[in-house]
């Protein structure tokens, strides 16, 4: 048996090797356009990145971008459907205030909860949240790009001096249904 210590790939755009014995991808130089910067980057919407993205545009002259792989902001409470950010009220607990209930209030306003049974927390509507984290990215003047997944650093040394994005855009989308949706 013969092993194979490098092997070239082509594909429709690039020659690319794989060097087994390395351990490795080798891809020819390319030029990326650079099609936008800001001064801070979030990536993910949950509760944190919400969090993170909304303190961030609240510091002043700051271009804040937010970047979500669904198609919608608000994390597990959107998609999976975690109905509360304050799991932990229970007797004996101390609670601050923050961006977190700033949430919980708002979605309250907006009529997107309900009282949680179990303690003094507010339940969200996670189709409701939806709404309310459009609201906040957009009150905030925060850059939204949905449908988008970060893969791949840029390094200069030690430091990350930019990202690169798959960006998932379509006319048509084909779920597993086999049915089509325009």
């Amino acid at each position: 048996m013969e092993l194979i210590t490098s092997k070239r790939i082509t594909n429709n755009c690039t020659d690319q090797i794989i060097s087994i014995e390395d351990k490795k991808l080798i891809e020819p130089a390319k030029e990326i356009p650079i099609l936008t910067s800001c001064d801070v980057l979030v990536v993910g919407s949950g509760p944190a990145g919400l969090s993170a993205a909304v303190s961030a545009a609240r510091c002043g002259d700051v271009d804040v971008m937010i970047v979500e792989r669904f198609g919608c902001f608000g994390g597990v409470i959107t998609t999976v459907g975690m109905e509360t950010l304050a799991w932990y009220r229970y007797e004996g607990t101390c609670d601050v205030q923050g961006i977190g209930i700033e949430f919980e209030q708002l979605a309250a306003k907006l009529g997107g909860t309900r009282k949680f049974p179990y303690n003094d927390s507010e339940c969200l509507d996670a189709d409701y949240f939806k709404f309310v984290a459009d609201h906040l990215v957009a009150e905030n003047k925060i850059r939204p790009l949905l449908h988008t997944i970060v893969c791949e650093a840029i390094m200069h040394g030690n430091v990350i001096k930019g990202w690169i994005f798959l960006i998932f855009f379509s006319k048509i989308y084909i779920n597993k249904l086999n049915s089509v949706n325009i």
